[in-house]
């Protein structure tokens, strides 16, 4: 009878999610039978796939709030003009709050990178951390929406939907 067991030194058993299909298999029948290989290469390619998909996902969210953060810090000159000079307090506050915003975008783009690139592997904390931006960035277009649907800035009625289109891809990203 000829037995077959998974070589322990595989770069499969490293990945922590395709160790424990091998080590079901090992521990429950102790032998593994190479006609059933297929099956744990669907498998493999399944988790593979939606590891990648994931990733896709989460990089693309990710590089689309930074990249949106940094151009929400450059306009300023532009923003001031929108406003007037009606008021150079207000035109301070203001400028404070919109590269406020664009740093914030910036972290939270950064964050869900570093989270996805040195995390190891999807666990709790990074789906947290995902949720948490997503939640974070569709709560600041709901606002600007709000914002944005009585001004006739450009800009603001173009963010909201750049905002939502990040955060959808950073949040079904962290369920694959």
């Amino acid at each position: 009878m000829n037995s077959w067991k998974p070589d322990i030194r595989s770069d499969y058993l490293k990945n922590p999610n395709l160790s424990h299909l091998f080590l079901h298999l090992t521990i429950e029948t102790n032998v593994l039978n190479p006609n059933d290989l297929h099956v744990i290469f669907n498998y493999i390619c399944s988790i593979k796939t939606n590891l990648m998909i994931r990733d896709i996902l989460i990089y693309t969210g990710a590089f689309l709030t930074i990249a949106w953060g940094i151009i929400h810090s450059i306009p300023n000159k532009k923003v001031m003009a929108a406003i007037g000079k009606k008021n150079w307090e207000m035109q301070e506050i203001v400028f404070m709050e919109w590269i406020l915003e664009g740093i914030s975008l910036i972290f939270i783009g950064i964050m869900v990178f570093l989270v996805n690139a040195f995390g190891e592997g999807p666990n709790i904390a990074c789906h947290i951390v995902f949720r948490a931006s997503a939640a974070m960035l569709a709560i600041m277009a709901t606002w600007t929406l709000i914002i944005g649907a009585i001004t006739s800035f450009r800009p603001l009625k173009i963010c909201p939907f750049i905002k939502l289109i990040a955060g959808t891809m950073i949040f079904f990203g962290s369920y694959l």
